[in-house]
């Protein structure tokens, strides 16, 4: 007699709300957003510190769901979205956070069909956590593209040097 035995069970879930992991990290201090498309203007700006500026942010992304990403994945979801940063149709937002004495970084990318993901920089190199956002739509880059007009700045280098991160947010703060 042979007898088989099946045992069935369930992965947990890796699904996360964006506002649960945003509550982890406790305290966003500043909202960078920038075109994705391989060309960096020092002069253009689209940063903020302001509590308000950045609640408005908080309000567009609040309703995404995240999915974790195994590590074999990644490669395959950049390759996606490299095909829309060379046509200049993804949008990066850095979001950055203190914890301990220590900045960390939220990464969140999202194209203007909706294809996007977040990472979540634990230190200042590598990251530990991908998540996909599975729920974004062109809606949804269409309201952080407005978002990114209404912070956007053009602002003139000092003296050819460049910008700084107190200049920056002194610009800001205007």
């Amino acid at each position: 007699m042979t007898m088989l035995i099946a045992i069935v069970g369930c992965a947990p879930k890796q699904n996360i709300d964006m506002m649960t992991l945003l509550y982890e990290t406790k305290y966003i201090s500043e909202v960078d957003i920038k075109f994705e498309d391989y060309y960096y203007d020092v002069t253009e700006l689209a940063r903020t510190t302001k509590p308000s500026k950045m609640e408005d942010y908080i309000a567009i992304i609040e309703g995404l769901e995240l999915k974790k990403v195994r590590k074999q994945q990644i490669s395959e979801l950049d390759s996606k979205m490299k095909r829309y940063r060379v046509k200049g149709e993804s949008l990066v937002t850095n979001l950055s956070y203190q914890k301990n004495d220590t900045s960390y970084n939220i990464m969140i990318e999202i194209s203007s069909d909706g294809f996007g993901f977040l990472v979540d920089f634990k230190d200042t190199s590598s990251s530990d956590e991908m998540y996909q956002i599975t729920n974004a739509t062109s809606e949804t880059f269409s309201k952080i593209h407005t978002y990114y007009e209404s912070i956007y700045k053009k602002v003139p280098p000092e003296n050819d040097n460049g910008l700084d991160s107190k200049t920056d947010l002194r610009l800001d703060e205007e």
